[in-house]
């Protein structure tokens, strides 16, 4: 292996003195840059702001990665096949020459792309409001299946596991959690006695120094203008934050729901008005949802702003209001990973793998999995991590 990194260094030196050119197919570029498209259009609330503008570089990177393996292992083979050096070397130039790289190879340099560009703070955010709130993690699919028409598959796990919860919900028996009109209270989110009790989590598992409530707060109030709502990407007919078709589907009762649920969430009764479509929503402490301090798309006088948000919550401790379909989206893409580096790696993987699996051109998964560059432990062994494609 050692020889052959030596072999491909020296024949790399021919591109780069423009002796020969490794040209990307335009199919390839075609395709990653149709991802970016796709991703601005439908997933940008999964990445930071500044963080996105890096895409053109970061995707630039990791191509430049799978050329480089590509190169080798195309070196490996014609060095093993051809019966002289020269003719290897001949064959290995004209191959790069031509295919570099791969749609297979893409894959990867996106899937890498995306999971070094996904939001850290949403997924510090989300990890901790899951925890308070106890709540299930359900694959991707599943819940697309709630948001569409046909028959829902009520003899699943995952329908008993998400019904139980959701009841709890509504009902304002989890964790002494409030459900008003879609959204459920997480008691202390972003305030001082909260990152006190978090402090020692935040250094483990997401490598907050100490003493770093600013970071901890930023985290938050950025997470708070975001929408996620892939009704566009799905092509739906009614949009999937519709809470009280999203209940009647799960067939979940209750006063809790009727009254306070589905029907105030189009209709004037919504206490929270038009702002019910951002994520969270955050209220003064001992003030009612309507009292709104934060929030995000509201265009009305009365309606809560950014900037109202993070005054509100510099001044003093503050209630947070999550929009549940939107939490139980962002946890089926995380997992249920804990670690920091795991949750990057998997939403990272988990979301590449939603969006290929819908609308990604099938001659680009060739196969069944695609090997991601990362690694996990498995029965005392280290194995490269893979994520499954669907079948369509």
């Amino acid at each position: 292996m050692c020889v052959l990194m030596m072999a491909t260094r020296q024949l790399a030196l021919l591109n780069k003195t423009g002796q020969v050119d490794f040209e990307i197919n335009s199919v390839c570029k075609s395709f990653t840059e149709w991802v970016r498209t796709m991703v601005h259009t439908h997933f940008q609330s999964f990445f930071g702001g500044s963080l996105f503008l890096s895409y053109d570089r970061v995707i630039a990177g990791f191509t430049s990665r799978q050329i480089a393996t590509t190169f080798m292992s195309t070196c490996a083979r014609h060095v093993s096949e051809c019966s002289s050096m020269t003719e290897a070397n001949t064959q290995t130039l004209l191959d790069m020459e031509t295919a570099p790289l791969t749609l297979h190879s893409c894959n990867l340099a996106i899937c890498n792309a995306l999971t070094h560009l996904v939001d850290s703070n949403l997924i510090i955010v989300n990890q901790i409001i899951r925890e308070k709130l106890e709540t299930p993690v359900l694959p991707p699919m599943f819940l697309f299946s709630i948001f569409g028409e046909e028959q829902l598959d009520t003899s699943t796990s995952y329908y008993e596991e998400l019904f139980s919860w959701l009841s709890h919900i509504v009902q304002s028996r989890q964790n002494d959690a409030e459900f008003v009109a879609g959204y459920v209270s997480v008691s202390k989110l972003g305030t001082t006695e909260d990152y006190a009790s978090k402090e020692g989590y935040l250094e483990s598992y997401f490598g907050v120094a100490k003493n770093n409530f600013f970071t901890y707060l930023t985290a938050v109030r950025e997470c708070a203008t975001k929408t996620f709502d892939l009704s566009g990407f799905l092509c739906m007919e009614r949009s999937m934050l519709d809470f009280g078709r999203f209940i009647s589907r799960l067939g979940v009762g209750g006063d809790g729901i009727h009254n306070g649920g589905g029907q105030q969430q189009q209709g004037s009764g919504n206490p929270f008005g038009d702002v019910h479509r951002s994520t969270y929503i955050f209220t003064h402490a001992g003030g009612g949802a309507g009292d709104a301090a934060g929030g995000a798309n509201g265009n009305n006088n009365n309606a809560p702003q950014p900037q109202g948000q993070a005054r509100s919550m510099a001044a003093g401790p503050t209630r947070a209001w999550v929009n549940i379909i939107q939490h139980l989206l962002v946890t089926s893409v995380q997992g249920r990973s804990e670690l920091h580096a795991d949750n990057m790696f998997t939403f990272g993987a988990n979301l590449t793998e939603l969006i290929f699996s819908r609308c990604a051109p099938i001659q680009t998964v060739p196969s069944h999995f695609i090997v991601y560059e990362n690694y996990r432990h498995f029965n005392e062994e280290v194995l490269p991590m893979r994520i499954q494609t669907h079948i369509r």
